[in-house]
């Protein structure tokens, strides 16, 4: 048994990431048409810059919460799935994964021209997320395995409509229509805010922030200011300030406060804080 998925290097060579893994389902072979499965178990698993021509998504199928180290938006961050719950990657997008323990998973990914006709040809921006808990996509997963073990008595007809259903709860969970006239509609602003209040301390740049929104760069930062009423760089150096604020009367270190909120170092942090508050941290906490 092996896996149908193609897994390509940084390079773009195509390469055998599941080499190690004990196979317990696998739709090789079965003729289904612009998606695979499989599933199967791990004792530890490495991915550097992979990539697939496909959507991806890959669930939680043990018993115990599973988590491990991935690279986002070039840093590492610790991430996880509680058993039954699913990360997603769009096609064609990188990701960077340190699983160091045992795993047990079910791995689906569905081809864009397929995943088009099934959501309709609706243009979708779609985005990467980590422990996303969705019971129908779960049972639909949970079918498909089901259907792979058994060798595809179903037949093809069964398999698509599984696979139509699950185009759309991809569609619903992980897409957004791209807009580039207007303001920032409540939805997308709030996500871009939950975000950046998320990701304090990491690199937001004018591209990521517009990723989550759906929108090209230019269009995201006009929309952002009419939206917030403040640029977008303002607007995060805003938030890290409060945050810092919160941090010092918790009595956390200056310089630490500085590192964990994305300064460059202490004296940008002060300088930043002094000009926003009229003070330097230090005074702020000792008037405090």
């Amino acid at each position: 048994m092996r896996s149908p998925i193609r897994f390509l290097d940084a390079a773009g060579r195509p390469l055998d990431a599941l080499a190690e893994t004990a196979f317990e389902a696998s739709s090789d072979g079965l003729g289904w048409e612009g998606m695979t499965l499989t599933a199967g178990s791990n004792t530890h698993w490495e991915a550097d810059e992979l990539t697939t021509d496909s959507h991806y998504l890959a669930w939680n199928a043990g018993d115990a919460p599973l988590l491990w180290d991935a690279k986002v938006d070039g840093r590492f961050q610790r991430v996880g799935n509680a058993p039954g719950e699913l990360w997603f990657c769009p096609a064609g997008e990188r990701f960077t994964h340190l699983v160091d323990g045992p795993s047990r998973f079910v791995l689906v990914t569905l081809s864009p021209q397929r995943f088009a006709q099934w959501t309709g040809g609706r243009r979708l921006a779609l985005h990467r997320r980590y422990g996303v808990a969705s019971a129908s996509l779960h049972h639909l997963a949970r079918a498909l395995t089901e259907e792979a073990s058994r060798g595809g008595p179903n037949g093809r007809l069964f398999v698509d409509a599984l696979g139509a259903a699950m185009a759309q709860g991809v569609a619903a969970l992980f897409g957004d229509a791209p807009a580039e006239r207007g303001a920032l509609e409540t939805r997308r602003l709030r996500r871009v805010l939950d975000f950046i209040d998320a990701h304090l301390g990491g690199e937001l740049t004018i591209e990521r922030l517009a990723r989550e929104a759906a929108y090209s760069p230019t269009h995201f930062a006009r929309a952002f200011k009419t939206a917030v009423g403040h640029a977008p760089h303002r607007y995060v150096l805003h938030r890290r300030l409060q945050r810092a604020q919160e941090r010092i009367r918790a009595g956390q270190p200056l310089a630490q406060v500085a590192d964990e909120l994305g300064f460059t170092d202490q004296s940008h942090f002060t300088k930043a804080f002094a000009s926003a508050f009229g003070t330097t941290p230090s005074r702020w906490r000792e008037a405090g």
